[in-house]
């Protein structure tokens, strides 16, 4: 299937990036850099281990030797480990997304369609962050899509649960357990350029007449999205958990600080 990409009505001007290439780095951190890459790599693996998520993802960042090394899949045991740092611990359940993509959407808060900072609607399922003008633009009802899309009023009740649907920030996480099965309708909301592609591949399986491939299309994509809705509850269950340790932490502070 094409990529899934973000709508977007308006960017965020960029400034112009110079072309460095051939260029050697220059700067007072550059011989700390260059200590780095010549570290053994047993070494800098141990050493990136202790870091936060956060962390190596800048660290993935700083150049091209780095990215290379950090974003290849011999470098995802490190991950792994600096996932285990985040404090209250993240779920120990299967991730339905990459680790960088993971790191980004928890700690960073830029938009991805738009670029626009301080993005606050995260969508751990469709894997994405928004501010508030481009989600409206991205995520509405599934009638709503329907119309606009040009997909057949009778063809959405087929469509609605072959992606997850999208939760609002205020989705119920009390006494949540994982589902067996999705419960979506047509009003339920869907992220837009995700139906936009199901749409098309559903009506090219079904006008193949390879009834076999259309069955196979619909188990995978089921099973695909009733993966990533729990995944997406898990995880807004932990950032809730996270939001409570903070504010008790702070509260602490406080609390120290007026006794002083």
């Amino acid at each position: 299937m094409e990529k899934i990409r973000p709508i977007v009505t308006w960017c965020r001007e960029k400034k112009p990036v110079e072309n460095t290439k051939g260029k050697k780095p220059t700067g007072r951190n550059v011989g700390k850099l260059m200590g780095v890459m010549k570290m053994p790599l047993d070494v800098f693996f141990e050493i990136a281990s202790h870091l936060h998520p956060l962390d190596v993802l800048q660290l993935s960042r700083v150049s091209n030797e780095l990215r290379g090394m950090l974003l290849s899949r011999q470098s995802r045991h490190i991950w792994i480990a600096a996932r285990k740092n985040i404090d209250p611990p993240f779920p120990d359940i299967e991730l339905a997304i990459s680790e960088p993509k993971l790191a980004h959407l928890l700690f960073e808060q830029v938009c991805n369609a738009c670029g626009a900072g301080r993005a606050q609607f995260t969508n751990y399922a469709i894997v994405v962050r928004f501010c508030a003008s481009c989600m409206k633009t991205n995520i509405k009802k599934g009638t709503t899509l329907a119309k606009e899309l040009d997909i057949p009023k009778g063809l959405l009740p087929e469509l609605v649960d072959l992606l997850p649907s999208v939760l609002g920030p205020r989705a119920k996480t009390q006494d949540w357990q994982p589902s067996p099965e999705l419960k979506q309708s047509p009003s339920s909301m869907f992220y837009k350029p995700e139906l936009a592609v199901i749409s098309k591949r559903f009506d090219q399986l079904r006008e193949s007449k390879d009834e076999l491939a259309l069955q196979r299309f619909i188990e995978q994509h089921r099973a695909s999205a009733l993966q990533r809705y729990n995944f997406h509850m898990a995880v807004l269950i932990w950032e809730t958990e996270a939001r409570t340790v903070k504010a008790t932490g702070d509260e602490a502070a406080r609390q120290s600080r007026i006794a002083e």
